[in-house]
C-alpha cells in the first residue's frame, strides 16, 4: 500500500506488517504492536492527534473523516483510511467499488428513456403528417 513518510513527506510502498524503511530519508517504521493512539490528517491539512480507536471509528461512522483522509498510529507513516485498519467502518466500502444493484438500475432507466424518446418522435412525426397532409 502507498504511504507518506512523516519525516520527509515522500510517497513509498508500505508493508502492513513488519518493518519498512523510507527510501528517501531512512526513517524506520515498525508495525508490530497494537496501537493505542492515532493521528488523523484531513485533506485540508488539519491535524488531529491523540485520538483513541473509538474516536476515529466514530469519526468515520459519522462522516467526519473521509476514506481519503490520512491516519497514522504509533510507528507508522501516513496511510489513507481506506487502506488502514479502519477500512471496515467505511460506509459503502472503498471509493471506486460499484455495487451490483446500481449498475443494473441505470440500464433499466436508460431503456425506459430510450422508449419514451422514440415514442415522442413517433407522435411528432404523426402530427407533422396530419398538419402537412
Amino acid at each position: 500500500m502507498k504511504a507518506i513518510c512523516k519525516s520527509c513527506n515522500t510517497t513509498f510502498d508500505f508493508k502492513p506488517k513488519g518493518e519498512t524503511k523510507c527510501p528517501s530519508c531512512g526513517a524506520l517504521y515498525k508495525n508490530t504492536k497494537e496501537p493505542k493512539s492515532f493521528e488523523i490528517k484531513l485533506l485540508n491539512g488539519t491535524l488531529l492527534d491523540k485520538l483513541s480507536f473509538n474516536d476515529v471509528k466514530d469519526g468515520i461512522l459519522n462522516a467526519k473523516f473521509l476514506s481519503v483522509d490520512f491516519v497514522s498510529y504509533e510507528n507508522t507513516p501516513w496511510i489513507k483510511i481506506k487502506d488502514s485498519i479502519f477500512s471496515k467502518f467505511l460506509k459503502g466500502g472503498n471509493i471506486g467499488v460499484k455495487s451490483e444493484s446500481s449498475s443494473g438500475f441505470w440500464k433499466v432507466m436508460f431503456f425506459i428513456s430510450l422508449l419514451l424518446n422514440i415514442g415522442m418522435l413517433a407522435v411528432l412525426y404523426y402530427f407533422k403528417l396530419k398538419i402537412v397532409g
